[in-house]
């Protein structure tokens, strides 16, 4: 096996967690959490951090599968077009993705991938583009997403992190609504308090946190075997 291909296999095996594991069930009860956390129908969650490496893009992929399990028609977009990962997480080709049918180079049949899990589609991310906010403002990109909305019981989109980046901010105002993606070991407080301002300011509608990669020892947000906490 290649260098590559064993990267990749490496991380996919890595990000999908076992169904029968107590961190699955964790995301299960979260999934709960979402379900009746929300007085009106959401259809379309966008899922960011402050910074990198908080687990995020592993994240959207257990917590989707969560609901895909669960009997929902569950779509993972990969909005993340800095560093996309979902396609390399599922195993699938990145050729043709977001970017083609934002620029109206394909149909949607064409770009959403059915993976192994029952239930469970993803849109990869395709060729990243050389202006990914530019893209990320064009009434397409509303409108693919409202579409996408419009096809699927729940949507997952991945994107950058929030708190140096526009993209999250701007996809934000195109959702239903937004969960913030915070380890508990690798982002200082005050960068989460900077991210929540910011989303705050361009009204993205913050359903919650979710707070991963907790120690034992972290008594005040040990909740859920796992360590993931979901605060809503």
């Amino acid at each position: 096996m290649k260098k590559r291909e064993f990267k990749e296999k490496f991380e996919r095996d890595f990000a999908l967690l076992s169904p029968d594991s107590d961190v699955m069930e964790a995301f299960r009860m979260i999934r709960t959490n979402i379900e009746f956390s929300s007085k009106s129908t959401v259809r379309t969650v966008l899922l960011t951090s402050s910074v990198p490496n908080e687990g995020k893009s592993t994240t959207i992929s257990n917590l989707a599968r969560a609901f895909a399990h669960s009997g929902y028609r569950t779509l993972i977009v990969d909005l993340d077009m800095r560093r996309p990962v979902q396609h390399k997480i599922f195993g699938v080709p990145n050729n043709i993705g977001v970017t083609s049918l934002i620029v109206k180079q394909c149909k949607a049949s064409e770009a959403i991938q059915a993976t192994m899990e029952e239930n469970l589609y993803l849109l990869p991310c395709g060729i990243r583009p050389k202006n990914p906010a530019e893209l990320l403002r064009s009434v397409s990109s509303e409108n693919l997403i409202k579409f996408l909305g419009s096809k699927f019981d729940i949507v997952f989109i991945d994107s950058p992190p929030a708190m140096a980046i526009a993209d999250a901010a701007i996809i934000s105002a195109y959702v239903d609504t937004t969960i913030l993606i915070v380890s508990a070991n690798n982002v200082d407080y005050r960068c989460v308090q900077h991210t929540i301002s910011n989303l705050t300011k361009v009204n993205a509608n913050m359903m919650g946190c979710i707070i991963n990669d907790i120690k034992d020892q972290d008594s005040s947000y040990y909740k859920y075997k796992g360590k993931y906490y979901a605060n809503y």
